[in-house]
C-alpha cells in the first residue's frame, strides 16, 4: 500500500512538473508507451491466472511454477524491473530453495546484460 502511494506521488509530481514547465508531449509516443505497458500488464495477469489455476487445466508444469512465480514477483516490485523484463534482458535464477524431496520450491530472479569486447589482433 505504501509503495502504491509513493508511486502515485511520483507520478503526480512528474505531471505537475510537466504542466508548470509547459513541456510538450508527443501523443504518438504516449500512445505507443501506453500500449507497450498495457500489453505487459495483460501478459502478467495471464501468467498469474495460469500460475494459480487449481482446476488441473493449467499449462504450467509443477517444475515451472517456482520460476514463473519468481519472475512475476520480480517484475511486480518496480517499474525498472518491468522495463528490464520487457526490454529482453537475460533472466537468471539464484538462491534456489528446495523441499525435502529435492524439488525447487522458490528462487530469486536477476537480470543480466551481455557485454562483448572486441580486441584487435595484430
Amino acid at each position: 500500500m505504501a509503495k502504491e502511494i509513493l508511486e502515485r506521488r511520483k507520478d503526480e509530481s512528474a505531471r505537475r512538473f510537466a504542466v508548470d514547465n509547459e513541456l510538450k508531449l508527443d501523443m504518438q509516443r504516449v500512445i505507443v508507451y501506453g500500449a507497450y505497458y498495457s500489453g505487459a500488464m495483460a501478459m502478467a495477469r495471464h501468467l498469474e491466472a495460469l500460475l494459480y489455476e487449481d482446476d488441473g487445466t493449467s499449462s504450467i508444469t509443477l517444475k515451472q511454477r517456482p520460476y514463473i512465480k519468481a519472475i512475476l514477483d520480480k517484475i511486480g516490485t518496480s517499474k525498472r524491473n518491468a522495463e528490464l523484463f520487457l526490454d529482453g534482458y537475460d533472466i537468471h535464477y539464484r538462491n534456489h530453495k528446495k523441499s525435502k524431496s529435492g524439488k525447487v520450491v522458490s528462487c530469486e530472479v536477476f537480470f543480466t546484460k551481455q557485454k562483448t569486447i572486441d580486441v584487435e589482433i595484430v
